[in-house]
Formats: C-alpha cells, sequence, structure tokens
C-alpha cells in the first residue's frame, strides 16, 4: 500500500512512511488500510502483537523542525496503540 512513497526503519520496531502527491491526499484512506491489514481482527488472540500506527501532516504555520512532525505522529500512534489495548 506505500509502493509509491519511501518507508524507514526509525526505531528497533518503529517505521516512518513519508507520503506526498497522490498518497498523501489519501493518508487517511491509506492509513485505514494499514490498519485493517495489520489487524487480526478476534479478541481471542491476546497474545499476538499489537501493531500500533499513527499520522501527522507537516503544518507549515506551526512546524518549527521536523521534530514537531514526528511527536504529533507519535502521540497519535501512542493513542491508537491505547485504543487498540483496550479492544482486547
Amino acid at each position: 500500500m506505500f509502493s509509491h512513497s519511501p518507508v524507514f526503519r526509525f526505531g528497533g520496531d518503529e517505521f516512518v512512511v513519508i507520503l506526498t502527491g497522490k498518497a498523501l491526499e489519501q493518508r487517511n484512506d491509506l492509513l485505514e488500510q494499514f490498519r485493517a491489514a495489520a489487524s487480526t481482527g478476534s479478541k481471542d488472540h491476546v497474545d499476538d502483537p499489537v501493531v500500533a500506527s499513527g499520522i501527522a501532516v507537516y503544518d507549515v504555520g506551526a512546524d518549527r523542525s521536523v521534530t514537531d512532525i514526528f511527536e504529533r505522529a507519535d502521540a497519535s500512534m501512542y493513542a491508537n496503540k491505547k485504543s487498540l489495548k483496550e479492544l482486547r
């Protein structure tokens, strides 16, 4: 689903996808597709790994550095992780 966007390993188990152009415009659809593909869809798989994801978009008026974007994406990912754990 990210075939037209670069994907980078950012940490031990974290990845970053840089979306531009049409992929950026379709970011919410891509995020939903990713979440659907990463989900087992079953509460019976309690020991399965949780694949949390988040998204942030560069804000020319607010972002002073790449760190600002990463912090928002990280907060979005942790909110998603919390909601996934609540479903279990």
